[in-house]
Formats: structure tokens, sequence, C-alpha cells
């Protein structure tokens, strides 16, 4: 397991993008990524000194992959249901991500779970994440699909019943994009 900061993670930025890609083209998020979209939207972690990023490799290719960032660092959709909160405070987890064929395992855990102790070691206060909220029947759920909900409630994470964000891409099987409600899970530290 590696963990970059800061600046460093400019030299993951292609990669990255790729993997989140990758991963996000699945159920629940069937995004439709572009290279160029990617850069630009991780350009911001590279840009903030307090970013992480935690990468996991069996041998050179990545099976896991958490990121984070101060909430203030991120787009304005983000930081929305924080709008009466002390940002400065606030720690947004933008990924937690494991390749199929690895999941099951633990990876997700350990990643969560190192991003949670690094950032309980400095002066943020509160830690969210946003995961798309789709229908339970949706055409596109796997039978096999299962949520991770259960390691976030774990974790000590809660859904807001309260907060919600929505935010725009692209789905696989469409030309446009759309914005997509998404639910706000907080930790307190």
């Amino acid at each position: 397991m590696e963990i970059i900061r800061g600046n460093e993670i400019i030299k993951y930025i292609d990669e990255l993008g790729y993997f989140r890609i990758e991963i996000f083209k699945d159920f629940p998020y069937l995004y439709q990524g572009n290279m160029e979209y990617e850069n630009k939207y991780l350009s911001r972690y590279s840009n903030s000194s307090e970013s992480i990023l935690i990468v996991l490799k069996d041998q050179e290719k990545l099976v896991g992959v958490c990121t984070g960032i101060p909430l203030k660092d991120e787009d304005k959709e983000f930081i929305q249901p924080f709008q009466t909160d002390n940002i400065d405070e606030i720690f947004y987890i933008g990924e937690v991500m494991v390749r199929e064929g690895y999941r099951g395992q633990g990876i997700g855990t350990k990643l969560l779970s190192t991003m949670l102790n690094l950032v309980d070691q400095s002066k943020f206060k509160t830690v969210c994440f946003y995961t798309v909220d789709r229908e339970d029947n949706h055409p596109l759920q796997p039978p096999n699909y299962k949520s991770p909900e259960s390691l976030w409630n774990r974790l000590g994470f809660f859904k807001d019943p309260v907060k919600i964000v929505y935010y725009p891409w692209q789905d696989i099987n469409s030309t446009n994009e759309t914005e997509k409600p998404m639910n706000v899970w907080i930790k307190q530290l």
C-alpha cells in the first residue's frame, strides 16, 4: 500500500482516471467517462496540499484506490450540503474503489480504515462521502449486486436523511449528462 499526498498525486492522475472510468462504468454509477473530464476533475487532488491518495497494487496493476481531499477544495456541488457548517473541518472521501475480482477480500475496508486513520490524525472533525442514489429495481442492477452500506455503517458512517447532492455525469447508454441524486454519508471524528 502506498500513500501519496498533495502535488505528488500528479504522477498518478492518468492511471487513476482510467481506473475511475473502469470502476464507475459498473452499477450503481453507470458512468460514461472520458480522460478529458478525468484530468480536469482529478487535478484538484494534485493542487491541494492536503489531499491523500492511497494506492494498492498487485504487481503493477491497480487493485484498490481511496482518494480524499478537504471539502473546501471540492466542487461547489459537493460543498453545498455543508454551507452552514465549518467546511475547513470537513474532509471529503472522493472514492473507495476495488477492482472486480479483488472485491470481498477486505481491500475496501483496509483502504477506508487507512484513510480514516490518516484523517483522524489531522485537524478535521468530520469525514463525508457521497453515493449515487439509484432506484431499487434499476434495470442495470446486476442480480448479484451487494451494496457496501454495511461496511460504511460498520466504520461509523451514517447516511444523513436531510442532506443530498445533485451531480451531473453521462450514463453509459446515454448521449447527455443528467443530474443524479447522491446520498451524503457522515462520520464524526
